[in-house]
């Protein structure tokens, strides 16, 4: 795999509002991560602007994510910034639920 800069994706900015509570939208947003982690060494998604981060819309998302590629993969490829109070509690207890590896930010 050849190395280049990371994706950096604003997720509130992509999804078009600061508050990801949809199913719809995260199974959207799910399907070009995935896009996006067949081809990049590295994707970074910026929750900085996202106000409320709802546990349907995490498990639609990351959690399906999660329970579909490779958690070294991910592990390797995949970096989170900007989750912090209620919305970082919520990225941690659903994908807790799947792997208690995986609830590491």
């Amino acid at each position: 795999m050849a190395w280049s800069s990371p994706v950096f994706l604003d997720l509130a900015a992509w999804c078009g509002s600061t508050t990801l509570g949809s199913r719809a939208d995260a199974r959207i947003l799910r399907v070009r991560l995935t896009e996006i982690l067949a081809v990049q060494d590295t994707i970074v998604c910026d929750f900085s602007h996202v106000d409320v981060l709802t546990s349907q819309f995490m498990d639609e998302c990351f959690g399906k994510l999660w329970d579909q590629a490779s958690h070294d993969a991910l592990k390797r490829q995949f970096r989170i910034r900007g989750l912090t109070g209620n919305n970082l509690a919520i990225w941690r207890f659903v994908l807790a639920h799947r792997d208690s590896g995986a609830a590491h930010s």
